[in-house]
């Protein structure tokens, strides 16, 4: 078997994988600002309005802000797999190939077991970390800016759905902002490992390097 072909076209699979994954990603993310969009235009255009039909979007944005982080990780843990799998095509580091599927396994049996324990050597404090978020001077600003984007167009639909103040879209609203705030915190600290963290493009080949290595 040439091996160096078979890491060849492992990389070209992996490339194609990682665009349909960002393909994913922005297919999702325009859907959920299209409804939003649809519904806010369909709403003031309508006589009789009903406060809770503003929340409509939430129903599109949430899974989909949900499955774009989601998306986002698998995209990190592949970029980590793809740099070892650069080394190996290049020599350098002495690593097993097992093939993406065998690898993938191993990384998730590690992952169950609690061994991908990631070593940051980076002295960034929590605050400088927080602080980066929200002035959009941290890596891959891209995933923030969607985190931002998707935040604020779902309190946009609570607070136009508040505006009218009917009792049904204030107890739909009151239970939308729990679900959103919980959405909020989990997919930031999701964003923040995707950075700095566990998620992260280093952490990943980190995690990689471990598990192929001889």
């Amino acid at each position: 078997m040439d091996i160096e072909k078979v890491l060849l076209d492992e990389k070209v699979s992996l490339r194609e994988e990682l665009q349909h994954l960002k393909l994913c990603q922005l297919r999702y993310f325009v859907l959920s600002i299209t409804v939003t969009g649809v519904i806010f235009g369909i709403g003031s255009k309508t006589e009789e309005l009903e406060g809770a039909m503003f929340l409509a979007p939430l129903v599109v944005i949430l899974p989909c802000w949900w499955i774009f982080f989601d998306k986002a990780k698998t995209i990190s843990r592949i970029i980590g797999y793809y740099r070892i799998l650069e080394n190996m095509v290049n020599g350098k580091g002495k690593y097993l190939y097992r093939g993406w599927e065998n690898a993938l396994s191993e990384f998730r049996r590690w992952q169950m077991e609690n061994k991908l324990i990631y070593n940051n050597t980076d002295d960034i404090s929590k605050y400088e970390k927080l602080s980066s978020l929200v002035l959009l001077k941290m890596p891959h600003r891209y995933w923030v800016i969607n985190w931002y984007t998707y935040s604020i167009s779902s309190l946009l639909s609570v607070v136009i759905a508040l505006h009218f103040n009917s009792t049904l879209s204030i107890v739909l609203s009151i239970l939308s902002i729990i679900i959103i705030c919980i959405s909020a915190i989990s997919t930031g600290k999701l964003l923040m490992k995707l950075v700095y963290g566990q998620n992260s493009y280093a952490a990943n080949e980190q995690f990689w390097g471990k598990i192929l290595s001889l």
